[in-house]
C-alpha cells in the first residue's frame, strides 16, 4: 500500500510518507485494552481495544464528579456514603459505597439546553435494581439491573431546562459501589471528564495524515481500507471517518462518512456507494475504484457498486482527516478507527478479504 497506518497503539506508519499529526487542547480519559480507565495528557492520542478514539468536545456539568459526599450532591435522608470504599474503574481505591432506601439516592440540579446523557460507573450484587434519572420534571427514569462487575450505565433524554438528575435505588433498598458521574449535553455518553469545583470541558481530538504521495489522484485506480466503529448518535449529525480536501471546494468531496439517515457513504464523485450502518457495529470497510465502478465492501463482502464519476481533484496541500473532518472538529462524535490502508490500484475481492 501507499499508506499503512495500523492505529492500534500509536500513530506510527508501517508504510507511507510525511507524518501523522494529532492534537487535543485538554487532558482526557479512555478505557485500555484491559478495561481500566486511564488518563491521557494534552495532545496524547487515546487507543482503546477498537483502535484510535476520536471524540468531539464535551462538558461534564456535574461538579465533584467523584466526590459524592460533597455538598453539591443533595442526599435523601436514608443515604449513607462511604468514601474510598473499594477499587474503582481506574484501579485506585476511590469508589464510594452507596446505601439507601427504595426510591432514595443523591442528585444535582442543573440546567441543560439540548439532548443530554447521565452516566455513572456502578457495581453491585447481581440483580440489584438501580434507577438513573437524567430528568425528574418531566420524569425520565430507567431502572437497570446491576451485575457484580463495574459497568458504566447511561440514560439519555431530549428533556431540557432546569431539573434534578438522580442516582438512586429502585423499588428496593440498595447497597452498591459508584464512581465517576457525568452529565453532558450529548445524546450519548462520551469519555469520562473528571471535575471538582466547576464543570470541565474536554476539547475535540483532531488527527490527520499527509495526503501527498499517500494517495492517488482521483482519475486513477485506488483502494481505501479501514476498520471503523461509531458510538455517536447516528441520527444527530454527520460522522466522518476519512476526508480529503478537493480543489475548488471548501469542504470535503472525497470522504467516508455516516449520515443522519444511518447509512455509511463513500463520497468520491456524483455517484456514491452506501451501506446501512447499525450504531455500535465494528466493520471492515473497503472502497475500490477500478476506473469504471466504485465498489464498497463490508467485512469482505460486496455491498454496493456505482459507476465511477470523478468530479474534482485532491488538494495535496491539505492533510487527510482521520476520524474527523480536518480543521472541522464537530462536537457530536465518538469514533474508532484502525488499519487505514490506501492502495494505488484496484484490489480484487480476494485482496480485499486479506487487506
Amino acid at each position: 500500500p501507499l499508506l499503512d497506518l495500523p492505529l492500534n497503539s500509536n500513530l506510527s506508519m508501517k508504510q507511507g510518507v510525511g507524518s501523522v499529526t494529532f492534537s487535543r487542547a485538554t487532558t482526557a480519559t479512555y478505557i485500555d485494552r484491559y478495561g481500566v480507565l486511564q488518563y491521557s495528557a494534552i495532545d496524547e492520542p487515546r487507543f482503546e481495544k477498537d483502535g484510535l478514539l476520536i471524540e468531539g468536545a464535551s462538558t461534564n456539568l456535574h461538579t465533584y464528579s467523584n466526590d459524592f459526599t460533597n455538598a453539591n450532591w443533595t442526599k435523601y435522608p436514608s443515604v449513607v456514603l462511604t468514601p474510598n470504599y473499594g477499587t474503582s474503574p481506574d484501579g485506585t481505591q476511590n469508589s464510594y459505597r452507596l446505601q439507601c432506601d427504595a426510591f432514595e439516592g443523591l442528585y444535582q440540579t442543573l440546567t441543560t439546553t439540548s439532548s443530554n446523557t447521565l452516566s455513572v460507573w456502578v457495581k453491585g450484587v447481581a440483580g440489584t435494581e438501580l434507577r438513573l434519572s437524567p430528568s425528574v420534571s418531566p420524569n425520565v427514569s430507567v431502572y437497570i439491573s446491576l451485575t457484580n462487575v463495574w459497568e458504566r450505565l447511561q440514560v439519555s433524554t431530549d428533556t431540557v431546562g432546569t431539573t434534578s438528575n438522580f442516582i438512586s435505588a429502585g423499588s428496593l433498598p440498595i447497597d452498591v459501589e459508584i464512581a465517576f458521574s457525568q452529565l453532558e449535553q450529548l445524546p450519548f455518553a462520551s469519555s469520562y471528564i473528571p471535575t471538582t469545583t466547576s464543570a470541565v470541558t474536554r476539547s475535540a481530538d483532531v488527527c490527520s495524515v499527509t495526503a501527498r504521495d499517500n494517495m492517488q489522484q482521483l482519475d486513477n485506480e485506488y483502494s481505501i481500507c479501514l476498520d471503523l466503529k461509531l458510538l455517536s448518535d447516528v441520527n444527530n449529525s454527520y460522522n466522518t471517518f476519512f476526508g480529503a480536501y478537493t480543489i475548488g471546494n471548501s469542504a470535503y468531496d472525497f470522504s467516508i462518512f455516516i449520515s443522519p439517515d444511518s447509512y455509511l457513504y463513500f463520497d468520491g464523485g456524483d455517484n456514491n456507494p452506501s451501506y446501512p450502518y447499525l450504531q455500535g457495529d465494528s466493520i471492515k470497510l473497503a472502497v475500490v475504484n477500478n476506473g469504471v465502478d466504485t465498489i464498497m465492501y463490508v467485512n469482505g463482502v460486496q455491498v454496493s457498486s456505482v459507476q465511477t464519476s470523478v468530479q474534482s481533484s485532491i488538494d495535496f496541500s491539505k492533510d487527510i482527516g482521520i476520524g474527523i473532518r480536518y480543521e472541522e472538529p464537530f462536537t457530536n462524535r465518538k469514533n474508532y478507527l484502525k488499519n487505514l490502508k490506501i492502495f494505488d490500484k484496484a484490489l480484487t475481492p480476494t485482496e480485499v478479504a486479506l487487506a
